[in-house]
């Protein structure tokens, strides 16, 4: 049974680390979701019970959070919860049972929230919980899952985190933007306020010149 639960943690491994490149919570939630299945399958095959039953409700818990808001899914979520903490308390075996419950609850923590990045960070910070469980269990390939997972979810935060600064507008453009927008204000037939290139002139393309990095705006 130890190889076949490595084998099942080995393909949950993979679907995990890929949900994490997804660029939607709903896609994110929905393959951890499909993941977590073999999870609970391995667990089983490596008698690590308490690790099997938290996780599979956890699993149900991520299926009602993707769903629109009702009034009675925030009931469903905490009484399930209460589930999890009833059937880790009975299925205690020994100090490294708590791990798994720490790792599921940040976990479902994480999928309550809406920002991709907060769901990341979080579901970061249960990792070293699992690793501690999977390598008492002797659940190799989820251990090396977790280590993969800190990398995938580390280098899936980096990434997005320069997609955002590559959209930001430079900090340098702020006095230029402020004064196009006084200009529109004075006379609002000199053109679209959002236009910077087409509203600057000499006067205040000079200011440009004053903050390194930015080349003065051609002037008609």
């Amino acid at each position: 049974m130890l190889y076949i639960g490595n084998i099942l943690g080995a393909i949950a491994i993979l679907l995990f680390v890929c949900s994490f490149q997804l660029k939607t919570r709903k896609e994110i939630i929905v393959l951890s979701t499909v993941s977590r299945l073999f999870y609970v399958l391995q667990y089983i095959c490596l008698g690590a019970y308490t690790g099997a039953i938290t996780d599979f409700v956890a699993g149900i818990i991520s299926v009602f959070v993707v769903k629109p808001d009702k009034n009675y899914k925030k009931v469903i979520v905490f009484l399930l919860y209460i589930v999890i903490v009833i059937s880790s308390i009975m299925l205690y075996k020994n100090f490294f049972s708590i791990f798994s419950f720490i790792a599921v609850t940040l976990e479902i923590i994480a999928i309550m929230f809406k920002k991709e990045k907060t769901v990341r960070i979080i579901s970061l910070l249960a990792q070293p919980c699992w690793l501690i469980y999977n390598c008492y269990y002797m659940a190799w390939f989820s251990a090396l899952g977790n280590f993969i997972s800190i990398f995938s979810i580390v280098f899936a935060l980096y990434r997005r985190g320069r997609i955002s600064a590559a959209t930001r507008e430079p900090p340098q453009m702020a006095p230029i933007r402020f004064m196009t927008y006084v200009r529109f204000v004075l006379n609002p037939s000199s053109g679209d306020p959002t236009n910077v290139p087409a509203l600057i002139d000499v006067p205040v393309a000079a200011m440009a010149t004053n903050h390194p990095g930015m080349e003065r705006p051609a002037t008609k």
